[in-house]
């Protein structure tokens, strides 16, 4: 199982966020959108873990919707990717 760290995000309503180690997972699928070093430039990174938990990890510049890594559980956000990069 991939190594989870657990801590309190930052925001109005304090709620947990998981971290994995991504040397752990198996990429399933990634998209880029712009060129490294890119201030607007991001990724989306679709990761499955060794007993089958799906993955989404975003990260991009500091001008784009990404501007700090995270990793994502949701099965809705999980859906959307899936369904925008079919």
């Amino acid at each position: 199982m991939a190594t989870k760290k657990t801590t309190a995000a930052k925001t109005a309503t304090a709620k947990k966020v998981e971290s994995f180690d991504l040397n752990e997972l198996k990429l399933v699928k990634k998209v880029t959108f712009g060129y490294f070093g890119d201030p607007q430039g991001y990724e989306e990174s679709l990761y499955e873990t060794k007993d089958g938990q799906e993955v989404l990890y975003t990260n991009g510049g500091a001008d784009s919707k990404y501007t700090k890594a995270s990793f994502s559980t949701s099965k809705t956000a999980i859906a959307a990717f899936k369904k925008a990069n079919a």
